[in-house]
Order: structure tokens, then C-alpha cells, then sequence
């Protein structure tokens, strides 16, 4: 060596002993010659230990020895005889360290003479990482695929072969073959995909069913990206999601025609009631008032305890056809220009009767007209229910409020008492059909259908708006409705 290359040369040793990369040199038999920094405090070898005294071979895998020794082997053959430089075929083993754990390492070597120069890097997160990978895909039924464009083959892999099996793991399968066995009605979307991603480069996807072997229907997706001559992708098997998907538009669609049929039935039945209902009426109304004469004290309040228990009756069939209607979609709104002011008196003047007993303060706090588009009698309707609830479950000497208020893009109505509250855990339950607001019992003494806030809301949503409830027990609850100026 000349004197300039040796002065060269005289930093190496240093930059070899803080190199992160395992360095070692190694006679025969094994014989260790040298051991850099990064080596050693893997294995735990102190830099004062003397390298000749490690036995590299008693830290390899017992596993690995063999392959190693073969490795090693082969090269002292092929080398025999010849002075020039021989690289060994990159290998990966197993050394344990100084704490007793096994780390996988990546080896990179060359024999020059007798000795044999080695490089190695650890690589035992990356190969971690590739085992959830391939664990991840095998979990989520993934494979990946490589066809040269132009090829009449791809390679089977294992995965694509655990995946699909349409032909052996490793073989060569004709493109085809597998194009055969792809159903007409979803092969077209599949060449497409495959074409755009061939000419253009853009990266596409597609799903397709294929017909296995044995007859058995299967659904696949794909996503397709274009490396240079070559298409590179990903198939997934989404057979389950697809009969899940079927399922479920199976369950929806027979929920819906069960939802009509008993829409319909209720329409139907509730209509029969009210026939004999309205003459049970008329005649408990015409004995109550002795329009036809006078009748005993006794059998004039039976008749009114008859026509008070078939008002409320009545009450819930309208209240069970009105349900029912909104359900399948048979309560045309009627909208046109009016005044949300006048319709929130006209629902005070409605209950006002109802609260003259109760000693119950009904008040109303509006800025005077405010025009909106809606349907009257629907906002009518809604107001009238909000306000008896509040009323029913008010106590005596409490206030029943209602005030509306213009924000932009609509109106808010709120209808606000200090009755008796409800409960937190009703109060997500609260809008749903035949839901009850509180539990019956001593202190609650009134009832009904359970259906006024679900018809409410109902119409509200129906006008494009929104309803909401806010309750404290013992303070008092406010239900806020929200309303588009124009429905």
C-alpha cells in the first residue's frame, strides 16, 4: 500500500468502530478478529474483551446453525484455490443478545483469503411489521398481484391461491382463466378498471363476483395502480359484506312493507272505531243534556262518564290515524303564507278552557306577526299537543308559556312550564310513538297515547324543522321547535 493510500485509509478504523451497522471479521473455525462497537453492545461484550475470546457461534440461533454452516460451507468450496475476493448470497439469522432476546439481522458478506468480512443491520422491526402485514391481510382476506401488461399469465401466489383458488400456489395462471371465470354482469366494470389503469395510469378500482370450481359464487373488490410495464394491485374478499349488504336491503325492504301493511291496517281500523264511536257519542250527548226529556240524576252522569270516556277514546284513535298517516307518508302538507303569531293564539284560546280549574297562568311572548310558510293546520296541531302536554303535567298556581321569535332563515317557537319535569334517562326516549313522558304513579295521575310529541315532531320534520326537549325535574321542561321561513 502506498504511503498517501495508508494515510488515507488510517480513519477507517474509526468510522467502522461508531458505525451504527455490525461489523465483524472472522477466520476459520469461526475465529472472531475483530468486532466493532455496535456488535458488541448488541451481544453485551464489553469493548475490553478481547475479540479473539468470543464464540460468535454460540450466540446464533440453534435453529439457524445448520443453514449457516451449509452457507459457509459452500463458499469454502467455491473459493478454493482462488485468491480473488467471493461474496456470499445475503442472508437473515437470529443472534441473541445481551439481554437474552433474539434479534433478527441482515447479513451481507465477502470472503477475501481466509477471512470473511461481514455486514450486518437489524432488521427485526421490519420483519415484525411484515408479519402483522401479512397477518393484517391474511385477517382482512387480502392478496397482492403483479401482471406485466401485455402477459397472458400472472403469478399465483400463495395468498392469491389461499384467496382464490383457481389455481395452485406459485403457478402461472392464464389470464383467461380468470376472466372466464368472472360473471358476465360484473366483468365489463373489471376490464374497464383494468384498461383505464393500462392506458392512463390512473389508479382504479372495481368490484366483480367470480365462480369458483365447485359453483360456489364469490365477491371480490380490487384497486389497481400502474409500476412502469406492469399493473400492481390488491384483491380483497368482500363476500361477507356483500351477503351483509343483500341482507340488510332484504330486512329494510320487508321492515318497510310490514311498516305500510300496519300503517294501513291502523288507517283502516281506526276509521271502523270512529263510526260506532261517533254514535256512541251523539246518543251519550243528546241523554247527558236531556235533549229528549228529562232522565234520573243517577243515569245522567253515567251518560256523561260515557261521553267523557269516549271523547278521550276518540281522542286516541284520531291521534292512532294520525300516526299512522304520517308513517306511510299520506299527510300531504297543505302550505301557504301565514302568520305564526295568530296560529300560537289561536292554540291558547284551544287549551285555555282546560286550565281554568288548574288556576294554571298562560302567557305568550311574540313580537307580533311573523309571516312563514307552512301548513296551518299542521303547525296548529303541533302547538295545541306541545301546549296540553305542558298544561297536563303543570301543577296548580304554575305558568304555561309559549314565545316565538324570528332568527335568521325562520322562526323558533318555544313552549316553556314549571311543571314537574322529566326524568334524564326519558328524556332520549321522548318523541318516539307510544313513549310516555313520565311513569304512572301517585304523584302522575294523567296518561294518554303517547303519541302527541311523535305526531309533533313528526310534522315538524315533515316542514323541514326541527323539535327539541330540554327538561330539570321539579323546575320545569321547555320543547323548542325550529321552523325554515319557507318550507
Amino acid at each position: 500500500m502506498r504511503a498517501s493510500d495508508a494515510k488515507v485509509l488510517a480513519p477507517l478504523a474509526e468510522v467502522l468502530a461508531a458505525s451504527d451497522d455490525l461489523l465483524v471479521v472472522m477466520g476459520p473455525g469461526w475465529q472472531v478478529h475483530y468486532l466493532n462497537g455496535a456488535f458488541r453492545r448488541l451481544l453485551g461484550i464489553a469493548d475490553e474483551v478481547e475479540a479473539s475470546t468470543v464464540t460468535l457461534f454460540e450466540h446464533l440461533h440453534p435453529d439457524d446453525r445448520p443453514a449457516v454452516q451449509q452457507r459457509f460451507a459452500a463458499a469454502e468450496r467455491r473459493a478454493a484455490g482462488s485468491a480473488e475476493p467471493h461474496r456470499l448470497q445475503p442472508a437473515e439469522n437470529r443472534y441473541r443478545d445481551g439481554a437474552g432476546n433474539w434479534r433478527r439481522l441482515e447479513w451481507h458478506s465477502v470472503r477475501v483469503g481466509q477471512l470473511y468480512y461481514g455486514v450486518a443491520r437489524e432488521i427485526t422491526e421490519r420483519v415484525d411489521r411484515e408479519q402483522r402485514l401479512i397477518d393484517a391481510m391474511s385477517l382482512a382476506r387480502l392478496a397482492e398481484f403483479r401482471w406485466r401488461i401485455g402477459g397472458n399469465t400472472v403469478l399465483w401466489s400463495e395468498g392469491l391461491a389461499a384467496l382464490i383458488p383457481l389455481g395452485a400456489a406459485g403457478s402461472r395462471l392464464p389470464i383467461a382463466t380468470l376472466l372466464g371465470a368472472v360473471t358476465p354482469a360484473t366483468r365489463r366494470g373489471l376490464l374497464f378498471a383494468v384498461n383505464r389503469c393500462r392506458r392512463s395510469g390512473t389508479p382504479a378500482q372495481a368490484e366483480f363476483e367470480l365462480v369458483l370450481p365447485g359453483g360456489e359464487h364469490r365477491f371480490y373488490a380490487t384497486r389497481l395502480r400502474r409500476q412502469r410495464r406492469a399493473l400492481l394491485g390488491v384483491i380483497q374478499d368482500i363476500t361477507d359484506r356483500q351477503r351483509a349488504q343483500a341482507a340488510l336491503l332484504t330486512a329494510k325492504r320487508e321492515a318497510e312493507q310490514a311498516s305500510a301493511a300496519k300503517s294501513a291496517f291502523l288507517a283502516t281500523m281506526t276509521h271502523e272505531l270512529r263510526t260506532p264511536l261517533n254514535a256512541i257519542l251523539g246518543y251519550s250527548e243528546v241523554m247527558r243534556d236531556a235533549l229528549l226529556g228529562e232522565i234520573p240524576p243517577r243515569y245522567a252522569d253515567y251518560a256523561k262518564s260515557i261521553h267523557e270516556a269516549g271523547s278521550h277514546l276518540l281522542s286516541l284513535i284520531n291521534d292512532v290515524l294520525d300516526m299512522a298517516r304520517l308513517e306511510a307518508g299520506r299527510h300531504p302538507l297543505q302550505l301557504s303564507a301565514t302568520d305564526l303569531d295568530l296560529i300560537a293564539r289561536e292554540a291558547l284560546t284551544y287549551v285555555a278552557p282546560s286550565v281554568l280549574t288548574a288556576n294554571i297562568a298562560l302567557g305568550i311572548d311574540s313580537p307580533g306577526p311573523l309571516p312563514i310558510t307552512a301548513d296551518r293546520r299542521a303547525i296548529r296541531q303541533v302547538l295545541i299537543n306541545l301546549l296540553a302536554n305542558a298544561v297536563k303535567f303543570t301543577p296548580t298556581g304554575g305558568t304555561v308559556t309559549i314565545a316565538i321569535a324570528r332568527i335568521p332563515g325562520g322562526a323558533t317557537i318555544d313552549v316553556v312550564d314549571t311543571g314537574i319535569g322529566i326524568a334524564p334517562d326519558r328524556l332520549g326516549r321522548l318523541g318516539r310513538p307510544f313513549e310516555q313522558a313520565h311513569e304512572q304513579g301517585p304523584d302522575v295521575a294523567h296518561t294518554g297515547s303517547g303519541l302527541g310529541l311523535a305526531i309533533s315532531r313528526a310534522l315538524v320534520e315533515q316542514h323541514g324543522g326541527s323539535l327539541t326537549v330540554t327538561s330539570t325535574q321539579g323546575v320545569g321542561t321547555r320543547v323548542r321547535v325550529i321552523l325554515p321561513a319557507e318550507s
